[in-house]
């Protein structure tokens, strides 16, 4: 709802699409407060608590970076239609969580790991998978 005063009259505007909603959901699905979110789109926390109260909206240019950045079906962020999230391929999904992993401190434990684990040889990769198939296979043995 957009309210604006002017001369003493109050001129109130129905956000009929309900956007600010949508924004407060997304950042809610996303476990982020107003200024984690505005943080990783580079905008103010003022401008994210207006839109989220409706006191002004989203540009495009703004709703295309929030679809951008957390990956949002655009779709549903302008009118509720479709999923909140856009589909990802897996091959893509995979390159970001690593891009992810591998910006930690070079000391992290995730960091090393996938350095570790991208120095395998094929061979060891198929002694891996083995002992994998190992641990499935007690598993099921065991339920």
């Amino acid at each position: 709802m957009l309210t604006n005063n002017i001369s003493n009259v109050t001129i109130t505007l129905q956000g009929g699409d309900l956007t600010e909603q949508r924004l407060k959901e997304l950042r809610k699905a996303l476990h982020l407060t107003q200024q984690d979110f505005a943080l990783r789109l580079g905008i103010s926390r003022n401008n994210i608590a207006t839109y989220e109260i409706g006191k002004s909206r989203p540009g495009d240019a703004v709703m295309a970076l929030i679809c951008k950045t957390f990956n949002v079906n655009e779709t549903w962020l302008r009118t509720g239609e479709g999923e909140m999230f856009a589909p990802v391929d897996p091959e893509n999904q995979l390159m970001e969580w690593a891009g992810r992993v591998l910006a930690d401190s070079s000391d992290s434990f995730r960091a090393r790991f996938v350095r570790m684990m991208m120095g395998l040889t094929d061979k060891e990769w198929a002694v891996l998978e083995e002992k994998a198939r190992q641990l499935l296979s007690e598993e099921k043995d065991d339920s």
